[in-house]
């Protein structure tokens, strides 16, 4: 589905955009017409639907054996016997679709786009791989993650240069003011420093853009600068998100977004530890990768087709 989403026409992306705008019942049968895309979709549907009834069924006998665990499946399911919620095993099968296509757009696209930052920066890399074998050390039981200046500040600066989710649209469930830091001009040329959204209004969310203001990122918003958390030259306003000042990791703003924000930095945090720490990563010389919005953001090449080709030697 990435791989189609991220070759789209002119033409499909408008038409992706006018179909928010038609009737549910109408999109509902349009699933089953004979277009490749559809196609692909009602393929997906069912095998979520086989994959999410067969874990349903492991979790559940699982549990009647005593077993503890903490996976989503389970937490859905425990939550279903306990009543607590009216969640039945049909609704949590349903959710199997949002999980495994949601969750292949968070953390690995954000480490992909990471390794092509190293491999455009060979220093930056050496600096990375060094502090990752200082802390390692030959305790690998307890490793200092967050102790660790340059890989957080890489993260930091990774989640705010390529936000999976650049854009976020919501629908107002009810008439509010939403007040603003700055006044802004109207397309009539009024200052206003509130904006009202009435009930069924769509409210759409820049993260990206947001990201790279230079207000209040500085004059290279737009550079990849992992020092910028370092050396103090990062805005210091008002928080708008629940890390590090950043639009991103909200679970509102994306369905895979379901746990905390540390588990979500923590597996970042572990990946780049194994990768950087072990293999080297450069460009081939012949070849470009180019960032796309295709529903998420994706790296593709010069074609626009989703890949993203890197030389990798192992170093140890």
């Amino acid at each position: 589905m990435v791989e189609l989403a991220s070759a789209q026409s002119a033409s499909q992306i408008l038409f992706e955009g006018m179909g928010s705008m038609l009737p549910g019942w109408f999109l509902r049968h349009a699933l089953y017409l004979p277009i490749k895309t559809f196609n692909v979709v009602r393929a997906q549907r069912m095998l979520a639907y086989r994959q999410g009834w067969r874990l349903v069924r492991e979790k559940a006998e699982a549990a009647k054996h005593g077993l503890e665990l903490e996976d989503m499946y389970s937490v859905l399911l425990n939550s279903e016997a306990s009543k607590s919620r009216s969640l039945r095993e049909e609704d949590i099968v349903a959710q199997t679709t949002l999980m495994t296509v949601g969750g292949q757009d968070t953390t690995s696209k954000t480490l992909c786009f990471g390794l092509i930052e190293l491999a455009k920066n060979p220093q930056l890399q050496e600096s990375l791989r060094a502090e990752i074998h200082a802390a390692l050390g030959t305790d690998r039981e307890n490793i200092p993650y967050d102790s660790m200046p340059l890989l957080n500040a890489f993260i930091k600066e990774l989640l705010r240069t390529y936000p999976v989710l650049p854009i976020s649209d919501r629908m107002v469930l009810k008439d509010v003011v939403i007040p603003l830091s700055q006044s802004v001009a109207t397309t009539t040329g009024q200052r206003v420093n509130e904006i009202h959204v009435g009930n069924g209004e769509l409210v759409s969310l820049a993260i990206a853009s947001h990201n790279r203001m230079g207000s209040r990122w500085g004059e290279d918003a737009d550079k990849f600068r992992p020092s910028r958390w370092l050396d103090g030259t990062v805005y210091q306003g008002e928080a708008i998100g629940p890390y590090a000042n950043l639009s991103v990791l909200t679970s509102s703003f994306h369905p895979c977004f379901t746990s905390p924000p540390y588990r979500r930095l923590s597996e970042m945090q572990v990946f780049l530890c194994e990768l950087v720490g072990k293999f080297s990563f450069s460009l081939p010389a012949d070849r470009s990768v180019k960032v796309k919005v295709a529903g998420t953001l994706l790296p593709t090449d010069a074609q626009g087709n989703k890949c993203a080709i890197l030389c990798v030697d192992r170093i140890i």
